[in-house]
């Protein structure tokens, strides 16, 4: 039996995001991603919390690392270099195919993620007790050690049920499996885990966690750790014994020791079940009744949160259509009907000079809230209280302070029996707030929607401080000094590259034509006249900004790579012997970018690695059409060295302008410049960094097309 080729025929048509996740998991994580105090820790809390999420995430930050393989040992760290929106996007699609169902999580699922779920904490202790150098890696393996299980129940709900039913142990399990399917849970999961491309023994502990003990005793650490916390987390009394002899062999721990960890481990399940809602397990780990009332609740949740982001998202472009103040104000208001019902809503803005909150009405301006004003150092009022806090406030809070005058007269005005308060809050600036008339009966529906007004609070701020304070207005105003040299320094060190390359150049062709060579004397010419040049530009102190709003054109992106390494191979990598390696997509469209953006990005990556490979190396480049869940699609441009890594102090500023380490001549902007450019376009960039393995930067750009027909390059 060709296992490997059985395996990849089952995973043919298979997508990790094809997944399922529990609802009550998806619930609290969409909920946090509309939020915007929340940390990536807090994030990587709830998708640690189920398998499928967490296979959805590790395949992801895989996908972003090609070339340089991840070691995942953190996720919240990892977390960071996907950033928030795709975490959301992540999110709101899993919610979104999980609300599609027709049904809930079901009874095997729902053991499967308790049991899951009892594996990681119970690895994550075993690493912790024995000295692995990573419990957070081994949570995340014993999370996925039944990983393979999940793909079948995917997959093959209904046959594989019915396997399960056969089966009185694992093994039996992993004979039925290879015998009908082709391959046991054990390979599916190892494999699929591999095509991660993590760095990490991950996936030999899923591959290898029903081996005999024998077979692991020399094994690696984490896959001893997975090994044992899979016999000590099924709950059983045989499995239960062989698990104390393994821990004796593997790890010299005692009994004691390890009835000590279970029953801690059982508590941290307790309160992961309590977190998500789910009561305790009634038929033990193999329990196949659902809670049905519970598993509906949540779906019910579920689809509802979906039903708010839908509802946000069809928000959001009236919003953005707004061209000035009044519109926006209006679309706002009209937008929290919406989400409220028809309620009548005012808005209390900060006046510039002084900061009192002056009432308004978007549909009238005769309306008597514009003649009510607002202190805001004198904080009585609950819409001073509302916006202080940076957070919801409602009148009918019987712990709070009793409501000012001014607030019942403007629950009087909104002809309510109470009044909400939804601070417009940006993360430096208070923009005002939007107070609606509620009564009494809509508070339950306003503590389920609370998130979702955050949410559409936080948006309304973004679109109005964006309208009070536009681009064009910002680039008009006259450049402090500081702003003025800083824009300075990045002119010069712009023009300096393109005389570096072309110095660099001269000094080749003065080698390759020899010293006696009648043309040596004008080529010192040349080079003289390029230093004066560049010192000429050192001297420069003012210069005008420029426009941030880059001029769109057909761009073949392969075609411009290939053609800036022609021009700049001899000058700048061949004198310091780098090689270069081209892995370029060949389906890769033209996209609707800029030429003169792109080329002045990759010519600052190639020249920031040439200049990290002093004593030579390899330089790879390489570009992927990027289709991933159901965000925008973006094209993907990785620039790779094996140099010596940067220096982890220079990492935490490594997009900001600073002193380089590459010498005094050089103003170390090449990057800031890059993440501006780059930003302009529509994308983002990120990077990873190690002394072993180089860096590499990756640039992710808006999967506009072009035309083919006439493409730019």
């Amino acid at each position: 039996m060709d296992i490997r080729k059985n395996v990849h025929k089952i995973l043919e048509n298979f997508e990790v995001t094809d997944l399922p996740s529990l609802p009550q998991v998806l619930v609290e994580l969409v909920e946090s991603c509309y939020r915007v105090d929340v940390t990536f820790e807090q994030y990587a809390a709830w998708i640690e919390m189920d398998p499928g999420l967490t296979a959805q995430t590790l395949s992801l930050l895989g996908a972003s690392s090609r070339g340089t393989p991840a070691r995942v040992t953190s996720l919240a760290s990892q977390l960071k270099t996907l950033g928030r929106d795709t975490l959301k996007a992540l999110a709101v699609s899993a919610a979104a195919r999980e609300a599609r169902a027709s049904t809930g999580a079901t009874a095997v699922s729902v053991g499967f993620w308790r049991r899951s779920v009892r594996c990681a904490i119970i690895s994550r202790m075993l690493a912790a007790a024995t000295g692995y150098h990573s419990p957070d890696e081994a949570y995340l393996a014993g999370l996925l050690h039944n990983l393979g299980q999940l793909v079948y129940e995917t997959i093959q709900p209904q046959a594989y049920r019915a396997l399960r039913g056969k089966a009185q142990r694992d093994t039996q399990l992993l004979l039925l499996e290879r015998e009908q399917f082709g391959a046991g849970h054990t390979d599916l999961g190892a494999s699929l885990i591999e095509t991660w491309g993590l760095n990490s023994f991950m996936a030999d502990a899923a591959r290898y966690h029903h081996q005999p003990l024998g077979y692991v005793l020399d094994a690696h650490p984490l896959v001893q750790v997975v090994f044992l916390a899979n016999l000590l987390s099924r709950g059983e009394s045989r499995p239960l014994e062989k698990g104390f002899e393994a821990a004796e062999q593997l790890f010299g721990l005692g009994q004691g020791a390890l009835v000590d960890l279970i029953s801690k481990a059982g508590d941290a399940v307790a309160e992961v079940n309590r977190k998500v809602d789910l009561p305790p397990a009634r038929g033990g780990e193999h329990e196949r009744r659902p809670n049905a009332g519970s598993a509906s609740d949540a779906s019910a949740r579920l689809a509802g949160k979906v039903a708010e982001i839908a509802l946000l998202d069809g928000v959001r472009p009236r919003l953005k259509r707004a061209s000035d103040r009044t519109a926006l104000l209006r679309a706002l208001a009209r937008s929290a009907c919406l989400i409220l019902g028809n309620r009548p809503a005012l808005f209390f803005l900060p006046e510039p000079a002084t900061g009192v909150l002056t009432g308004l009405n978007p549909d009238r301006d005769d309306d008597l809230a514009g003649e009510l004003k607002i202190l805001p150092e004198r904080g009585g009022s609950l819409i001073c209280r509302a916006l202080d806090q940076r957070r919801l406030l409602h009148s009918f809070d019987e712990g709070a302070q009793p409501l000012a005058v001014i607030d019942r007269q403007i629950i009087s005005l909104l002809d309510s029996s109470g009044m909400l308060c939804l601070p417009l809050v940006g993360c430096d600036a208070r923009l005002g707030v939007l107070v609606m008339g509620v009564d009494r009966a809509q508070l339950p529906r306003l503590q389920r929607q609370r998130t979702l007004l955050e949410a559409f609070a936080a948006e309304g701020a973004a679109q109005l401080k964006s309208i009070e304070q536009p681009p064009a207005a910002a680039a008009s105003v006259k450049l402090e000094p500081d702003s003025a040299d800083e824009r300075t320094r990045q002119i010069v060190h712009e023009v300096n590259n393109p005389l570096s390359i072309a110095r660099n150049y001269l000094q080749v062709l003065s080698m390759k034509l020899g010293a006696g060579h009648p043309a040596s004397k004008d080529i010192e010419v040349i080079e003289e006249e390029l230093v004066r040049v560049s010192e000429l530009v050192l001297q420069l102190t003012e210069l005008p900004d420029v426009g941030s709003d880059p001029e769109r054109e057909t761009v073949a992106v392969n075609s411009l790579i290939t053609n800036l390494l022609r021009v700049s191979r001899d000058a700048l990598l061949l004198p310091k012997q780098i090689e270069v390696e081209l892995e370029l997509d060949e389906e890769l469209p033209p996209i609707l970018s800029s030429t003169g953006s792109l080329k002045q990005i990759l010519i600052n990556l190639v020249q920031n690695a040439s200049e990290a490979m002093s004593q030579g190396g390899r330089l790879k480049i390489r570009t992927r059409d990027w289709h991933r869940f159901d965000a925008t699609p973006f094209v993907e441009i990785d620039v790779s060295d094996d140099g010596p890594g940067i220096p982890r102090e220079v990492e935490a500023r490594i997009f900001q302008p600073l002193t380089s380490t590459k010498g005094e001549d050089h103003a170390g902007l090449g990057l800031s410049i890059v993440k501006k450019l780059v930003e302009e376009l529509g994308g983002s960039i990120g990077y990873q960094s190690s002394a072993e393995a180089g860096t590499s930067f990756r640039v992710l750009l808006p999967r506009v097309l072009g035309e083919r027909r006439a493409p730019v390059i």
